[in-house]
């Protein structure tokens, strides 16, 4: 199974962006979501901002107990903390994904941190999956967030993606 998400910003509680955690509790909330969807065989495409505020030893720890190949697409919070030196199955600054269980008329997803107005193929039906907002942008064709404050602090599935993203023409 395919999974998506971002910006858990593990160590760093958001008080601004009005998330109810004002400790750990937080980070324990989203590993045991992350954890009670995930299963080891399937592949989490994590779209940035990892951790913030946090040493490298603890982010460890966070990392090794999330289930799942962890492909990682580098978030604007992840360029200096090390995260960068964690496991993940592969690192990229964005991504054109294409998987067979896409319907046939999705040619691909564009996976970055930030959101596009514009990207490969979206004039042709492909979709853009990004973080870096916290669900402060508004819904945009083709277009999702899929940070975990947009989604009960839980990774999504692909499933679940093509349920919730608003579809149309680009072209129009």
């Amino acid at each position: 199974m395919i999974w998506f998400t971002s910006d858990s910003h593990y160590g760093h509680h958001l008080e601004a962006l009005g998330r109810p955690f004002l400790d750990d509790r937080m980070d324990e909330l989203m590993i045991e979501n992350w954890n009670n969807r995930v299963k080891p065989q399937d592949t989490v495409y994590f779209l940035g901002d990892f951790a913030l505020h946090m040493r490298f030893e603890d982010m460890f720890l966070i990392f090794s107990r999330l289930k799942g190949d962890k492909i990682f697409i580098k978030g604007n919070h992840d360029r200096r903390n090390g995260v960068n030196k964690l496991n993940w199955g592969s690192q990229h600054d964005v991504l054109w994904m294409h998987t067979p269980d896409l319907p046939s008329n999705i040619p691909g997803i564009w996976l970055s941190h930030y959101p596009h107005r514009s990207w490969p193929s979206s004039f042709h039906g492909s979709l853009h999956l990004h973080g870096h907002s916290h669900g402060h942008m508004p819904p945009y064709t083709n277009s999702l967030d899929v940070g975990v404050d947009c989604h009960n602090f839980c990774p999504i599935s692909l499933e679940e993606v093509l349920k919730l993203v608003p579809r149309g023409d680009l072209r129009a």
